[in-house]
């Protein structure tokens, strides 16, 4: 197993390429990991226009492929469908929640260009298609430039990099947890990221999230 962590004393994130890596995110320090993998499907998946699959509730009475029927490629349907399988349970055991939410949904727009830390405890995501989730570690974040008025978009996310302008993305394929300001412990320390723009260049992202409701039944 491969591991990467910043190198600072006190690392804010760790790569790597096995799931076991999952566990990580509970180091006090660290608020993204990424697991990188290989594509496991051969060339690019299909999925309808305006995909948006929904499900929450009781991680083991997932039924993906009843979740996943509406997806059409069936080889696509089958690696979504071992993915969820393998990193739900293993998400709900790290959220230390009985209750998840899962959503497949295709982005064919600008989501989110701006740089953020969601109001969350945990969340896991993986691109299968198109541009990955786009990050800055802990350190290189300027938390003072948060919401600024007085520029646009993309101004405010270089004034929220500081001392250099180090973005990563994620690769189709990787898992990407990463902790919200709503971890316990965590208010003001969020993984700060965002969705790759995509506005006008024809590109579409089919992507996984996996996080917790925010009033779910235990």
């Amino acid at each position: 197993m491969m591991l990467e962590s910043s190198e600072l004393a006190a690392p804010s994130f760790v790569l790597g390429t096995e799931l076991d890596v999952f566990d990580a995110i509970q180091q006090c320090d660290v608020n993204v990991v990424v697991i990188s993998r290989a594509p496991s499907i051969g060339g690019e998946p299909t999925w309808p226009l305006g995909l948006a699959l929904g499900w929450e509730g009781a991680a083991e009475t997932l039924d993906a492929g009843a979740l996943l029927r509406s997806l059409g490629d069936a080889t696509l349907c089958r690696v979504v469908e071992e993915d969820l399988a393998a990193l739900v349970p293993r998400f709900a055991r790290l959220a230390k929640r009985k209750h998840v939410r899962v959503r497949l949904e295709s982005i064919e727009s600008d989501a989110c260009r701006k740089l953020y830390a969601d109001l969350i405890g945990l969340r896991l995501v993986v691109t299968y298609a198109g541009p990955g989730t786009e990050w800055v570690a802990n350190e290189d974040v300027d938390r003072l430039q948060f919401g600024r008025v007085d520029i646009d978009v993309e101004e405010n996310n270089l004034a929220i990099i500081r001392h250099r302008p180090v973005v990563r993305r994620t690769q189709p394929f990787d898992v990407v947890l990463m902790k919200g300001d709503a971890y316990p412990g965590y208010e003001g320390r969020g993984a700060v990221h965002r969705s790759p723009p995509i506005e006008g260049t024809a590109a579409r992202r089919l992507v996984l999230k996996i996080d917790v409701p925010n009033a779910a039944a235990e």
